[in-house]
């Protein structure tokens, strides 16, 4: 049986490019009517720029894991942001 931190995470793993897009939408929409001078002049574009900046974001963390980072700098950075109380032993030979 799954704990509830542990449903959470299996769906934040999975889903996390939908949740950035989501949470970039909210955002851009939350932003268009606190700065109205500024960007677009029509709430569904400030919408589609968030969401694009969200999957981005995602996008460019993904990159950064598994392209531009070599296998083992990767590695490490895979087991921080998954399992943070964690320490790779051979990291430092």
């Amino acid at each position: 049986m799954l704990s509830l931190k542990q449903l959470c995470h299996l769906c934040l793993r999975s889903h996390i490019s939908l949740l950035a897009a989501i949470l970039g939408g909210i955002l851009g929409m939350v932003l268009f009517y606190a700065f109205p001078d500024t960007g677009t002049q029509h709430v569904f574009i400030a919408i589609i720029i968030g969401v694009v900046s969200g999957l981005s974001a995602t996008g460019v963390y993904e990159a950064l894991k598994e392209k531009i980072l070599p296998a083992k700098e990767a590695k490490v950075v895979h087991m921080v942001i998954d399992n943070p109380v964690k320490i790779d032993d051979d990291y430092g030979e």
